[in-house]
């Protein structure tokens, strides 16, 4: 536990900053019912500390001074947070898409409130974990920026209570499928087709780029000797990016640290560089 509590506290700042409130909120339960064992204070201690060096890490500062010097223009200005337009920026591009990618996992939820309701217990452990899921998607409201990968964090609470919820209406759910056999057929069909899609398109994605990744790694043996190699961008195809989305590489991934940079004086072109034994190298200027 010792090690887990370290590897959830070091992970991403809203979902450790939520993952320390709700163990919180377990530690004083079990305190308060004289059931406090050393594994859950273990996990605990290493919780926080593994949150302290996420937020502590000198190198974690030393990049928000660089990003805030380099590239003011890539987080909302000091004059413009706290604002209406930084809360609707952040709502519509990373709170409404997570949000909206997550509404199949209440229905679990709602069926239990509705129709179950079996023991208090699991009603609170239910509803603590769903309130976590959307208190990081609320953290991450008041963010400078609220890129959709940060929201990672409120799927995983998210899931947690909706497999919950599932646990306890599966009796009910067997005898509704028993009755409606060919409607429920046809719905799990539906979702198979469309899962199965949506993990082919993932797969094409990660083909594709292996393929451009192979093409890149030839044009680069080829000029290797040369003062400065230019290459062409890594694309993800623009008509399987709808279908996709952010569950496998997109534009911003490769924009944020996916890819090479047109600055031959960035850091990935620089180690880039380095690790193959060229002298320079960076992209084609891309545009969006």
């Amino acid at each position: 536990m010792a090690l887990l509590g370290l590897i959830a506290g070091w992970s991403i700042e809203p979902g450790a900053a939520v993952t320390v409130v709700v163990t919180f909120l377990f530690v004083l339960h079990f305190k308060r019912e004289k059931n406090l064992q050393p594994w859950m204070k273990a996990g605990f201690i290493f919780l926080l500390v593994g949150t302290a060096i996420l937020l502590l890490a000198p190198g974690n500062i030393h990049r928000l001074e660089l990003t805030n010097a380099l590239e003011p223009d890539d987080i909302v200005m000091p004059d413009e947070q706290w604002t209406p337009e930084m809360f609707l920026t952040n709502f519509v591009i990373g709170f409404l898409p997570v949000f909206l990618r997550e509404l199949i996992l209440f229905v679990p939820i709602i069926f239990y409130l509705t129709r179950a309701h079996t023991t208090p217990a699991v009603t609170k452990f239910i509803a603590t974990f769903s309130g976590a899921s959307i208190l990081v998607l609320l953290v991450m409201m008041c963010s400078p920026e609220f890129p959709e990968r940060a929201g990672f964090p409120s799927t995983v609470f998210l899931l947690i209570a909706s497999v919950a919820a599932m646990k306890e209406i599966l009796p009910q759910v067997k005898e509704i499928c028993r009755r409606r056999i060919k409607l429920a057929t046809i719905a799990g069909t539906i979702f198979a087709a469309v899962w199965s899609f949506e993990i082919l398109g993932c797969l094409y994605v990660e083909y594709d780029l292996h393929c451009q990744f192979n093409q890149r790694y030839e044009y680069i043996e080829a000029h290797r000797h040369e003062d400065l190699i230019t290459v062409k961008p890594l694309e993800v195809p623009q008509w399987i990016q709808p279908l996709t989305g952010t569950r496998t590489w997109d534009e911003m991934t490769l924009w944020w640290g996916g890819d090479l940079e047109p600055n031959i004086n960035g850091n990935r072109d620089l180690t880039f560089a380095k690790y193959y034994g060229l002298k320079r190298i960076h992209t084609e200027d891309k545009k969006f």
